[in-house]
């Protein structure tokens, strides 16, 4: 009987149709496998790939479906590129073997969602349904919503077989789903033992030279225990250990010449974009050599100009069946870091590719497509994450063109704009910082905007812009909404500089005074460490100046008076523009903060 049609994404498998995978790989289909291969349905059934113990444990949990009524729900959890998806494949046939009553559901293209309506009409009474999803995190849900809506007749004929990367499980909401009205269970796939190191040694045995790789140099007695050892010497040391024991036993030796073996024939694959797959798969090595493990398909396709209709199919699924790249329901890898880490070395250093300006493109290529669609999901790494990276391992120049990058694309967003003038600040530079705060042609409402440009000033000893522009970020004027104590406390004590430099140079009392009122002010708040010793220091320099101890009630317009006092030496005409003049600027807001903090204090004195 023929079911209905699936959403897109999804197919029906039938048990008989996957019995004819049960037969031995050719020698390149099982070679590409060893290497990496993304497994599919003919890979992972084949009679020349082992069975690993965990195959049966998740059988198991399906044998006794008929006695609880409920839908069996079982989850096979591992870190990336420890094998979870060929065991999901090789339990999911099990299961069904022979039952020609059964049909297997499968999501084959993790990033499609879970629609509740469609599946349903897919799951025909007349058979029992396995459901099969891999990288489960973003559909768990909507499975469980699914469950709860079957109907009378479906009770205890659909289960779900799901696997997912350990760490985006625990990430994610599904973790903490109540599975009450299912049958729930997980397992876990880690490491390797010794049985299972034997199958697989084995099953390389059968392929001779080509399978063994490296491993045929060391004595037959110890290749399943060289294996297993690799194993956990990796997994000590970084995620994937499954696949870096079997790649550091294998192919150690010449991985860079599979690298470049693989990138040569992927630079003949042309892709929709015009460009090829080696093109793709550089953005992504370099992503995954970094440790940055947040490339979607939304920032791929972009930075490819490959529509997302035409991603899946035509980059990321070759990709996987060239053992270059693998996917979780969020974001794109190579298929281990050591892979990820030699291939940009030979894109780099064989092909002359520009490795600093693919993420250049792809901050770029993130921005564009949060303008067009609101994704990625997580544009906080593309602005910020990404760029401190580089800085923080003294790329620099990497880190400024990756940032700067980025502002191309939204130069009005003043968050943006604040990180890359502080990158250049962090860097020694600040002309530079105060170069990309005076592009900005429309002042933001935006504290942090001017409180960081005007200790860019101040590094430039431009002491008056730096008081003028420290003093405007807790004004009233610059931001709509009332400072808080945090903004307060980091403000007052980075004003104090200023003010205390302005008295060196100029003598007056007026600077001195006002930064005793800021220390005063700012003390009176609730100040982290840092601050608090910085507002100390204002305390007691200036009372050594002859300083008085302002009451609250003074110490505002003290503040007042040597803003006033700042203006009258002169302003940068382009700080002129941008921020109101001394005589308009207030400080309600602040005002009103001192004197809650204040009356909480004496409160709690009286109490």
């Amino acid at each position: 009987m023929q079911v209905a049609q699936p959403p897109k994404g999804w197919f029906v498998h039938q048990p008989e149709d996957l019995a004819k995978h049960l037969q031995p790989l050719g020698e390149g289909t099982a070679l590409r496998y060893f290497d990496g291969a993304v497994p599919d349905w003919p890979t992972a059934l084949s009679t020349s790939i082992p069975r690993r113990r965990v195959v049966c444990d998740l059988v198991d949990r399906f044998l006794q479906f008929d006695t609880t009524g409920k839908p069996v729900v079982t989850l096979l959890l591992a870190a990336g590129c420890e094998g979870k998806t060929t065991a999901m494949l090789q339990a999911a046939y099990a299961i069904v073997e022979g039952k020609n009553d059964w049909r297997i559901l499968q999501r084959r293209d993790e990033s499609q969602p879970l629609v509740v309506k469609d599946i349903l009409a897919v799951l025909d009474d007349d058979y029992r349904w396995l459901l099969l999803l891999d990288e489960a995190d973003n559909a768990a849900v909507q499975l469980q919503d699914l469950l709860k809506q079957l109907p009378q007749t479906q009770n205890g004929r659909v289960h779900a077989l799901l696997a997912c990367r350990d760490t985006d499980w625990l990430a994610s909401e599904a973790e903490n789903l109540n599975w009450t009205s299912a049958d729930f269970h997980k397992e876990y796939l880690i490491g390797l033992d010794a049985s299972d190191a034997e199958a697989i040694v084995q099953c390389w045995q059968a392929y001779g030279q080509a399978g063994l790789g490296d491993l045929a140099k060391q004595p037959e007695t110890e290749w399943a225990a060289i294996l297993e050892r690799q194993a956990k010497e990796e997994a000590s040391n970084r995620s994937g250990a499954f696949f870096g024991a079997l790649l550091a036993v294998r192919s150690g030796s010449d991985l860079r010449k599979r690298a470049r073996v693989l990138l040569e024939h992927l630079g003949r694959r042309p892709i929709p974009s015009g460009g090829t797959l080696r093109d793709a798969l550089a953005y992504i090595a370099a992503m995954h050599a970094e440790g940055l493990e947040f490339l979607s398909r939304p920032v791929l396709g972009q930075v490819l100009g490959c529509p997302a209709g035409k991603l899946h199919r035509e980059v990321l699924v070759p990709l996987g069946q060239e053992a270059a790249a693998t996917t979780t329901s969020s974001f794109i890898f190579t298929r281990h870091r050591l892979i990820a880490e030699t291939l940009v070395s030979v894109l780099e250093n064989e092909f002359g590719e520009d490795i600093g300006a693919l993420y250049v493109a792809l901050g770029k290529a993130a921005m564009d497509a949060l303008t067009i669609a609101s994704l990625p999901e997580n544009p906080k790494e593309w602005r910020f994450e990404i760029s401190n990276h580089f800085f923080a391992q003294d790329r620099k120049d990497l880190a400024f063109n990756i940032a700067q990058g980025v502002l191309d694309r939204e130069s009005t967003n003043s968050l943006t704009r604040i990180h890359v003038a502080n990158l250049y600040r962090r860097a020694n530079l600040p002309d530079q910082a105060i170069r990309v705060f005076k592009e900005l042609t429309t002042p933001p409402k935006e504290r942090a905007f001017y409180f960081e440009w005007g200790v860019a000033e101040g590094e430039c000893d431009n002491f008056v812009e730096n008081a003028m522009l420290a003093a405007y970020s807790i004004s009233d004027q610059s931001s709509g909404r009332r400072v808080d104590n945090k903004q307060a406390t980091t403000i007052l004590a980075g004003l104090g500089v200023p003010f205390g430099a302005l008295y060196d140079a100029y003598g007056s009392s007026a600077f001195r005074d006002a930064r005793m009122a800021v220390a005063i002010l700012g003390l009176t708040l609730k100040p982290d460490n840092r601050s608090e010793a910085h507002l100390g220091t204002h305390q007691r320099e200036t009372e050594a100046q002859g300083a008085n101890a302002p009451n609250l009630e003074q110490a505002i317009p003290l503040l007042q008076a040597g803003i006033a006092a700042a203006a009258q030496i002169g302003l940068d005409a382009r700080i002129g523009e941008l921020v109101s003049q001394a005589e308009e600027i207030t400080f309600s807001g602040l005002e009103e903060l001192i004197f809650a903090f204040a009356q909480s204090k004496n409160t709690s004195r009286q109490e």
